[in-house]
């Protein structure tokens, strides 16, 4: 990560939980008042104010590339999915689900 990206990346920072460390750079997400933590990030894909129809802020939307949870989703600070966790969401959905059918189909 160079310099450039990353101070370009302040000017929008508002109260975006983005550091660098080390020429590197790293989500923090305060979990607890005494335990945070903190994800390398490999790139910014998408960073985003988002509004309402009179112009209000609503949320802070990040979505980051990581080495270790792939792409991941956060607002105001607060991860919300990840593409290595994307199966401990859907499943129970699903199963919940499936439930209701009273004769299920085996595709």
């Amino acid at each position: 990560m160079g310099g450039c990206f990353f101070d370009e990346f302040v000017k929008f920072r508002l109260s975006m939980p983005l550091e660098k460390n080390k020429n590197e750079l790293w989500f923090r997400e305060e979990l607890f008042s005494a335990v945070a933590q903190s994800i390398k990030v490999s790139k910014v894909l998408c960073k985003k104010i988002t509004k309402d129809a009179r112009g209000k802020k609503l949320q802070e939307l990040l979505i980051l590339a990581t080495p270790r949870f792939g792409k991941m989703l956060t607002l105001d600070g607060k991860v919300q999915l990840t593409e290595a966790d994307e199966k401990y969401y859907h499943e129970p959905l699903v199963h919940c689900a499936l439930f209701f059918i009273k004769i299920p189909k085996a595709y």
